[in-house]
């Protein structure tokens, strides 16, 4: 029997993959919504499906903010609040006594995103995050700043007008997908759930919209 399974890094592995979910149901859904907003607009349930857009786009926000939150730290370097984000997910495995049960998953993922690396254990995994936190750190910014003024708060002025692209969305499910990969592997053992195949929200929404008249959907943006 698997001694992680229902361990505390396998139950944080599992709501982070529950935050992933959310993330690529609104990601589908945006993307359907998107690529056939022409065809969309000419039928009777546009007010209606307009709204589901809107929300789907304020899920794919929050669920971003989720995921790459990062854990503050009050007196003394105490954690406030201990989320399960991937930053709160790293300072867990940095400071409890985690083994590696797959060093290859570690491998893999280092050398995916730092391909020059020769090192692979915790500070390489943590390297990785901080060098992608850089690179991407105005569109994560702006994500920020959107859930704070138009989420959360509705600051004049304010709309996902204001946002990055639904590829630099799909760019934090891709990273996000990678690191809940490389936990369920390297410290759980277990295979990660396969999020990308099983589509069945954007199968469904593409079924309905069929039978409300849209004879061709087109499925990914162009």
């Amino acid at each position: 029997m698997n001694e992680m399974i229902d361990s505390k890094i396998d139950k944080k592995r599992i709501v982070l993959l529950k935050t992933l979910c959310d993330l690529r149901q609104a990601l589908d859904i945006n993307c359907i919504f998107s690529a056939n907003g022409k065809a969309i607009n000419e039928l009777d349930g546009k007010p209606f499906l307009g709204y589901v857009y809107m929300l789907c786009q304020r899920s794919a926000i929050l669920s971003i903010c989720k995921i790459f939150e990062e854990e503050k730290q009050g007196k003394r370097g105490k954690v406030q609040y201990e989320l399960d984000s991937i930053n709160g997910i790293l300072r867990y495995l940095d400071n409890e006594e985690v083994s590696v049960l797959n060093s290859d998953a570690i491998r893999t993922f280092v050398l995916k995103y730092e391909p020059n690396s020769n090192i692979f254990d915790l500070t390489a995994i943590s390297a990785v995050i901080t060098n992608f936190r850089t690179k991407y750190t105005e569109p994560l910014t702006r994500f920020k700043t959107l859930r704070d003024k138009w989420v959360a708060h509705p600051e004049s002025g304010f709309g996902i007008k204001n946002g990055p692209s639904y590829y630099q969305m799909e760019q934090m499910f891709n990273f996000g997908h990678d690191f809940h990969t490389l936990i369920s592997r390297a410290f759980i053992a277990v295979g990660p759930a396969d999020i990308n195949n099983h589509r069945y929200v954007k199968i469904s929404l593409t079924r309905m919209l069929k039978k409300l008249g849209c004879k061709e959907i087109k499925t990914e943006l162009e």
